[in-house]
């Protein structure tokens, strides 16, 4: 099987060198990017990865084809890609405004739509799926044995895109936003600098994800064990409590004008 990979930016690079590291068997990895440099470098760093020269060859000889390129992007590539697709092949999208159905609808091929995140780059976290009419239950399981390998793919539906992947693919960066000002205030109310609020903070995180996977402890649960009443970490999430009231909400709604704004553009 080959996956073609057009687009080396940010969430297709990330997907391109999890997929090289997980070295999948029987799978080739070739890509295609407008900037020739910045594809000679991936492949430097990763030479398992092979270099195609035009969107044409790369539709011609690609079995999956991850479309990895900004929004605006996408109607040029289809237009450059089209003459060369067949029934056979599967177009992957990670663009959350093009639906299934717009996609569907100007290419012959089967259509998935996938919305990536970061955490991949770790071979970990989630990778939304969803799947066009045209997908085949062996289709759909084929794809995920081969997501499974860098993520944990969770199918959802398309009218839930926006809010899964404010949990999923913007939550490492909100959590990360998060965590950075507790850092920063245990340096400004405390006697210990910056690097070492910080380390103890990615480990404490890490540590607290193993507890909600690895050993399937939910979160009320690990407030309960640690939140004695009367006691400090009580007095900590009272504090909290006003200040976080309202906040995800906030979140969610400007996440989904923004999303509606890049829509009406399309």
């Amino acid at each position: 099987m080959r996956l073609g990979f057009v687009g080396t930016g940010s969430m297709g690079g990330m997907l391109i060198r999890a997929f090289a590291r997980v070295n999948l068997p029987q799978t080739e990895i070739v890509a295609f990017n407008r900037t020739a440099a910045k594809l000679d470098q991936l492949i430097y760093q990763n030479p398992s990865v092979k270099k195609i020269d035009s969107l044409p060859a790369l539709a011609q000889s690609s079995d999956l084809i991850f479309l990895c390129v900004k929004q605006g992007d996408i109607q040029h590539v289809i237009d450059q890609i089209l003459p060369h697709l067949t029934p056979e092949q599967i177009l992957v999208s990670i663009n959350s405004v093009w639906t299934l159905s717009k996609l569907e609808s100007l290419t012959p091929c089967k259509v998935i739509k996938i919305i990536p995140s970061l955490t991949q780059e770790a071979l970990s976290g989630v990778i939304l799926t969803m799947y066009g009419s045209r997908i085949t239950s062996d289709d759909r399981e084929q794809f995920e044995a081969i997501c499974q390998q860098i993520s944990h793919p969770m199918q959802i539906s398309e009218s839930d895109i926006r809010i899964s992947s404010d949990l999923t693919s913007c939550g490492p960066a909100f959590i990360a936003y998060f965590l950075q000002s507790f850092a920063n205030a245990a340096v400004r109310q405390g006697q210990i600098g910056q690097k070492q609020a910080e380390e103890f903070i990615r480990y404490m995180v890490y540590g607290t994800g193993k507890l909600l996977v690895e050993e399937k402890y939910d979160f009320a649960e690990i407030i309960s064990r640690i939140c004695v009443p009367g006691g400090v970490t009580a007095a900590g999430i009272e504090a909290m409590e006003p200040l976080l009231d309202g906040v995800f909400d906030r979140i969610f709604i400007a996440t989904k004008e923004r999303q509606n704004h890049h829509a009406q553009q399309n």
